[in-house]
């Protein structure tokens, strides 16, 4: 696979708490699309339909109508995105591509970001 975009959803496998096995899970694209281009790691933020779970207030909260899916693709469920959890991925490891964020939504992930990380709010 390749050409993957800022703002989309693919999906990881994850490992369980053990490490032996792994098991999918969505995670949004946050990575400049000419980054993503220019290198093999992807920077991605989990996505989970555990509510609650996390940091609530950091939580950006996803609703299956804020995605536009890939054909093929299944229906998202109602999810929340965890800014807060940065990390990269081998693109390799990339097990199926769901669909775009929509970039209302994707400005709050950023906003959560920048503060996460102290950097002064965009006007």
């Amino acid at each position: 696979m390749s050409g993957f975009q800022q703002r989309e959803l693919v999906l990881l496998p994850f490992p369980f708490q053990e490490l032996k096995g792994a098991k999918p899970r969505p995670v949004l694209i946050v990575s400049s699309t000419r980054f993503n281009a220019m290198s093999r790691m992807l920077v991605v933020v989990p996505m989970t339909t555990k509510l609650e779970s996390g940091i609530k207030e950091y939580n950006v909260l996803v609703e299956p109508n804020d995605v536009d899916l890939w054909p093929g693709a299944q229906r998202i469920r109602k999810s929340a995105i965890k800014p807060y959890k940065l990390f990269t991925a081998d693109k390799s490891l990339v097990m199926a591509r769901i669909g775009i964020l929509h970039e209302d939504k994707f400005g709050e992930v950023m906003r959560v970001i920048r503060t996460v990380i102290g950097l002064r709010p965009e006007h």
